[in-house]
């Protein structure tokens, strides 16, 4: 049976939260407290985009050896540093993940543009980036 690094995550982070749970019942960790200097509790909340996409020159063919340096990610105009970065030989498809802005609303559209550094595009002229132009914020 195969996992997904997802389902993994996911996993591990209630794995922890119980054992987490489980000890500060039994006083092994100490509870938020002004006592022990600890009077806030921070909530983080981390959403992920993944985009998918393939990459055509213009004389028609798959570009396959472009690395995460050749890629600029918008997400609403606002550029996104790429967290994440692989090709797929098989799919000849591109994968990338970024965080998405913490101004982003649930059902919100989001506009997203991937674009080819000025250095690739000096090289190959005009191609075709086939990735959706946006998302809905869930």
């Amino acid at each position: 049976m195969k996992f997904s690094i997802k389902e993994i995550v996911l996993g591990l982070f209630i794995l922890f939260s119980i054992c987490a749970i489980k000890a500060q019942e039994r006083n092994l960790l100490p509870s938020p407290s002004a006592e022990n200097g600890t009077d806030c509790v921070l909530f983080v909340d981390s959403k992920i985009v993944r985009i998918n996409f393939s990459v055509w020159s213009n004389k028609g063919g798959y570009l396959k050896n472009l690395t995460q340096k050749d890629f600029e990610i918008y997400d609403e105009n606002e550029f996104k540093k790429i967290e994440f970065f692989e090709f797929d030989k098989l799919k000849n498809q591109y994968s990338i993940e970024y965080l998405q802005s913490n101004s982003a609303k649930d059902n919100e559209w989001r506009d997203l543009k991937i674009r080819l550094s000025e250095d690739k595009k000096r090289n190959f002229g005009k191609v075709i980036i086939n990735s959706p132009k946006g998302y809905y914020v869930k």
